[in-house]
């Protein structure tokens, strides 16, 4: 077992059943609406700082998981993420240029429920290394159009790429993007790159993306703090996506998606051959189900799949899909129930490496984010990993845990 201090997000929510109050009214600005913020508006500041074009938000967030079968080990492991980003507009805020300006800084610290479970696809999202670093810095700005925009700077590519509104709240990692393009290291969580991306809407429903970032995100042999080096044998990381987008995700809507990526890092593959390139397919789906206006009642459905080359790659294809419910209990409305499956397969390299592992590692996960007070939820949470590490010494894996987190 592997406890480290807790956050302030455990204590906020660890009051609350025990009819401690926190001071929400006392600090919101009074006629104003809160939102969805612990503090409200920060004594009016918020609401100030926005009409300026400034938007501060600090986000914490604590996943507490056991796992209680099978995997290498049984244990608990606490794992800590703290999210501070500022957005400024500039033409809002009284710079003499237009476009947006953002800061991320990440923080995360605790343990890794990995080492307990021994899974390919990490069963927490904010799993990452303990350290303090500045995870995103870009700008980004109108190309003569609206519907043209060039962002340059430190990127997040999985913050554009590769995304599905309705898996959004789910805990494991793979229905934020799928293993076969994370096994990579892109510049994704929770170390970025350098990048330049380019986004054109031809038309309201339609939408291209264009990325190229640092082929090697940081440093890889320091993965604390931030390190931004652009070395010639880094190679570039070039990413494409084309789709089509109907409605809003709370409304009617619907959303297709076709994506591709291409490395061109020198690297060993995981049978000791030196390689220059890499790359692959995905394509994701997602739809409003079933939709009720007056209870609030919302079912929305998405599906992922992606491929990458067999000959070179732990996972070659990765097939991921799930539900999100939301107002299922009528005096809950902005509670959400989901479940996802994800499912990654080995590739021939990997199994002639490893002949005796599984085809395929499998995780279930149902899970159900409430909102206690503004700007505080708390989300139990079950997920069952079927063959950990495609280790046919491994039983199948249960966790069960709840994440905390809260929006200040």
């Amino acid at each position: 077992m592997n406890w480290r201090a807790p956050c302030l997000a455990c204590l906020l929510v660890a009051a609350a059943p025990f009819g401690v109050s926190l001071p929400l009214e006392a600090v919101a600005n009074p006629g104003q609406e809160t939102g969805p913020f612990l503090l409200g508006s920060w004594l009016g500041l918020r609401d100030k700082a926005s009409g300026c074009g400034i938007q501060p938000e600090l986000v914490l967030t604590t996943d507490v998981l056991r796992n209680v079968h099978g995997g290498i080990e049984r244990g608990t492991e606490v794992l800590n993420n703290i999210d501070l980003t500022l957005r400024i507009e500039a033409e809002e805020a009284g710079l003499p240029l237009s476009g947006t300006f953002f800061l991320y800084v990440l923080s995360n610290f605790g343990g890794e429920i990995t080492s307990l479970v021994g899974d390919v696809q990490a069963t927490s999202n904010i799993e990452a290394p303990s350290t303090v670093k500045l995870y995103e810095a870009w700008y980004e700005r109108p190309l003569g159009s609206d519907r043209i925009s060039l962002l340059l700077g430190l990127h997040d590519y999985n913050s554009e790429f590769y995304v599905v509104d309705y898996g959004a709240e789910l805990i494991h990692s793979s229905f934020g993007i799928g293993p076969e393009l994370s096994q990579v290291h892109p510049s994704i969580f929770p170390t970025t790159a350098l990048g330049a991306r380019l986004r054109w809407t031809p038309s309201d429903k339609t939408y291209v993306l264009l990325g190229a970032y640092d082929g090697v995100p940081g440093d890889p042999d320091e993965d604390r703090g931030t390190h931004v080096r652009l070395r010639r044998d880094d190679g570039v990381f070039y990413a494409l996506e084309v789709g089509q987008t109907v409605g809003e995700p709370d409304g009617d809507y619907q959303k297709l998606g076709f994506g591709l990526w291409y490395h061109d890092t020198d690297y060993i593959d995981l049978s000791g051959r030196e390689r220059t390139h890499n790359g692959g397919l995905y394509a994701l789906a997602e739809k409003s189900l079933y939709r009720q206006s007056q209870s609030g009642l919302h079912l929305g459905g998405f599906a992922q799949i992606g491929v990458t080359r067999g000959d070179r790659n732990e996972v070659e294809h990765y097939v991921g899909a799930g539900l999100r419910c939301r107002g299922l209990i009528p005096s809950r409305g902005a509670d959400e129930l989901s479940m996802g499956v994800a499912h990654a397969r080995t590739g021939g390299a990997y199994r002639r490496v490893y002949p005796q592992s599984r085809r395929a590692e499998t995780t279930l996960e149902l899970t159900y984010r409430a909102e206690i007070c503004p700007g505080v939820w708390i989300q139990p949470d079950l997920q069952v990993v079927v063959h950990p590490g495609f280790d046919p010494t491994l039983d199948d894996a249960i966790l069960v845990g709840v994440r905390l987190q809260v929006a200040l």
